[in-house]
């Protein structure tokens, strides 16, 4: 996420749309691990893929789509094409 600051006029990647999947809960105090990976990317938009895990036990999975925008001079926000070097960002572990 801090590489989108080098892209002039950034306001980050608004999320578009979600799916989750809830298999088993999870309660206040208990240690969870999120794994997180960008599964598609697309001209303007990029699909994300989250795991949030408790040891070995899947608690919810889901997808999203987010696009990378920036602010006109008009100050509304436009999508842009995810440049090379976010998507090299992205691909780091």
């Amino acid at each position: 996420w801090r590489a989108m600051a080098e892209l002039p006029g950034c306001v980050g990647a608004p999320l578009l749309e979600i799916h989750s999947r809830f298999v088993t809960s999870v309660t206040y105090g208990e240690r969870i691990d999120i794994h997180t990976t960008v599964e598609e990317w697309r001209g303007k938009v990029f699909i994300q893929h989250h795991r949030v895990m408790r040891g070995d036990t899947l608690i919810c999975e889901g997808r999203e789509t987010r696009a990378l925008c920036v602010r006109d001079e008009g100050g509304k926000l436009k999508a842009v094409p995810v440049p090379d070097f976010i998507r090299s960002a992205c691909a780091c572990a």
